[in-house]
């Protein structure tokens, strides 16, 4: 079997697919010996055709994502792919055949660069939509040369025609080499047979902290200036903010020490990152130490400064102290911004006191007098605030007075606040909002109708909790297990037991397989109705459809059995179940023995 694989990547491409899905290509693969086509089409809207291959034609078939097309790489014969360079360099590192289809409606040049620069190399085939049918048809697989992983000139010689495509192509390297010594002596080497700057190695570090190897980054900054190489501030502040993400505050010190050192000037941002390392240690001595220290370099504070602080007062719960910071602001004319209002308002809501909460509604009416929108972070906050506190009453004004406003109420919020009314026993209230939900053009979540579905069983409300079921089905929301348990539930526990059987089987029909609790609940309800050839049937059913052996359900058939008296009818059930499978446990025994009892020397009614 041989096989093409098209990859158009997370994005679409549906020029690519429609030509790989012509009649031409299809044929022409399939004269030049491979079998199967196999399209990951993306986000695309063109849906190609499908083919068995039985007709003695190429098999084709077709899928959107996966968590990996590494697999589909490995076993392919001749990849077809985007111009994306993930996919160009995971293909030649497998030393698969590659074709690149630049896409001509998402280029910016650098696409077309790398795979022009890479075929005139040999490496791969470069084509368009509109020759990818020639390119296939003149293509000799013996023409392409391997390419070599540790080959860095390329890198070197493209870096400085466009940063953007350098930047990737630095990934890339470094995706590849394992070993950072290799990549930047290599880089060092290549500056000897093209033109270079220290820019280069600016950018080494800032790709090792894009793809997660900040300390592979660190050793490149310690290296260039072991040579004497002047670094940009920009890669130093690349690297603080990757080690600050890393949580290696000691490493950020160093860092920034070391530029002291060298005479490397910090810009306001890289001074900002170090207020977030010094917040993150919890030295509140060394913080404003650092900060008399920015204000004597000629360092104002801004509001980012500012907002760092505040957060990390927050954090530690010393609002007092937050909120003296927020008035400093004020007067030194460094306006307060979102950030800075809706960390105080997330300091205040966490403090989950109502009188806290009072201040934190203050706050927002505050911010929006200022001139500043509410987003929907600053939206969720209060909202949930109130309802940690207990007055979903007051979340509910919140909304309103949201509305009014102009704001657009967010989906978590909308979903919060039914699931929280549910919870508090309110369906009709959650119902009405789910009704002004939709008004709103928002799509309920499964969880808020699961949870309402729960309450209105609860509250003897089954017809509005059927209702519900049906009403997400018409809106294209699947009803999950959990949905179907709880109504089955219910409805056995009305005496409803055949109604619930029906949704079983409903629930089946949608490709989902009921579990023990379903079961539990069919037997038991048909036991109350003493419809014990039904309960009997269900047992089985689960068993032979699903393979469900629930001892529970088993037990309680047998009891009701012994309890009526009918021995036979126990022993007959026990030897039905062995037969099945299942295996008698300690209960089943008792209520055996005690059917038994009661049936005392009645011969008679034992035979």
């Amino acid at each position: 079997m041989k096989t093409v694989f098209v990859t158009v990547g997370t994005t679409s491409f549906d020029t690519l697919v429609k030509v790989v899905d012509t009649k031409q290509v299809k044929e022409e693969l399939f004269r030049k010996g491979y079998t199967h086509l196999l399209i990951q089409m993306g986000r695309g809207s063109f849906i190609p055709t499908k083919s068995s291959g039985e007709d003695g034609c190429l098999a084709v078939d077709y899928f959107t994502f996966s968590s990996s097309i590494a697999d589909n790489l490995k076993s392919a014969s001749l990849v077809i792919s985007h111009a994306g360079s993930g996919s160009i360099f995971e293909t030649l590192r497998l030393r698969k055949p590659l074709i690149v289809v630049v896409n001509e409606d998402l280029m910016d040049n650098h696409q077309s660069e790398l795979a022009e620069e890479l075929a005139a190399r040999k490496h791969l085939f470069c084509a368009h939509p509109q020759t990818l049918y020639n390119t296939i048809a003149n293509m000799d697989l013996e023409d392409l040369l391997p390419y070599p992983p540790a080959d860095a000139k390329p890198v070197a010689k493209l870096i400085n025609r466009n940063f953007h495509l350098a930047m990737k192509l630095l990934c890339q390297v470094i995706e590849i080499e394992c070993n950072d010594d290799d990549v930047f002596d290599k880089l060092v080497l290549c500056s000897q047979v093209c033109n270079w700057s220290a820019v280069v190695f600016d950018m080494l570090i800032k790709a090792y902290v894009k793809t997660s190897n900040v300390k592979d980054g660190l050793k490149v900054y310690k290296k260039m200036i072991g040579m004497g190489l002047v670094l940009d501030v920009s890669a130093c502040k690349c690297l603080l903010n990757g080690l600050l993400k890393s949580d290696r505050v000691d490493l950020c010190l160093e860092v920034y020490n070391e530029m002291g050192r060298v005479e490397i000037t910090p810009n306001s941002y890289a001074f900002n990152i170090l207020t977030h390392v010094l917040c993150k240690d919890g030295d509140v001595g060394k913080v404003n130490e650092f900060l008399e220290m920015m204000e004597e370099e000629g360092f104002e504070p801004d509001v980012v400064t500012y907002n760092t602080l505040i957060k990390s007062y927050c954090r530690k719960g010393r609002l007092d102290d937050a909120f003296y910071l927020y008035k400093i602001m004020y007067r030194r004319f460094v306006p307060p911004d979102l950030v800075t209002y809706t960390v105080l308002m997330k300091g205040l809501c966490n403090q989950g006191k109502e009188g806290k909460m009072q201040e934190a509604k203050s706050l927002y009416r505050e911010m929006i007098q200022r001139g500043l929108s509410l987003d929907s972070t600053t939206c969720h906050l209060l909202v949930k605030g109130y309802g940690k506190v207990g007055k979903l009453l007051s979340s509910l004004n919140l909304v309103v007075e949201f509305q009014r406003l102009g704001v657009l109420i967010p989906l978590e919020v909308y979903n919060y606040l039914g699931v929280a009314l549910s919870q508090e026993n309110r369906p009709h209230v959650g119902k009405s909002l789910l009704r002004r939900m939709v008004i709103d053009g928002c799509e309920p979540s499964l969880e808020m109708y699961n949870e309402l579905i729960q309450c209105f069983c609860k509250s003897d409300g089954l017809t509005e909790a059927l209702s519900l079921k049906d009403e997400m089905i018409e809106n294209g929301l699947k009803p999950d297990l959990f949905s179907y348990r709880i109504l089955i539930s219910s409805l056995c526990k009305l005496y409803r037991s055949a109604e619930g059987e029906l949704m079983m089987k409903e629930l089946v029909g949608t490709d989902l397989v009921p579990d023990s609790d379903i079961c539990k609940a069919l037997v038991n309800g048909y036991c109350k109705e003493r419809s014990f050839h039904n309960a009997e049937s269900i047992l089985i059913y689960f068993v032979l459809e699903f393979q469900i052996y629930d001892i529970g359900s088993y037990n309680v058939l047998m009891k009701v059995w012994s309890e009526e008296g009918n021995v036979l009818k126990s022993l007959e059930l026990q030897d039905k179940m062995l037969k099945l499978g299942f295996v008698p446990n300690g209960m089943t025994c008792k209520s055996l023995i005690y059917g038994l009892s009661r049936a005392g020397n009645d011969k008679g009614r034992l035979k």
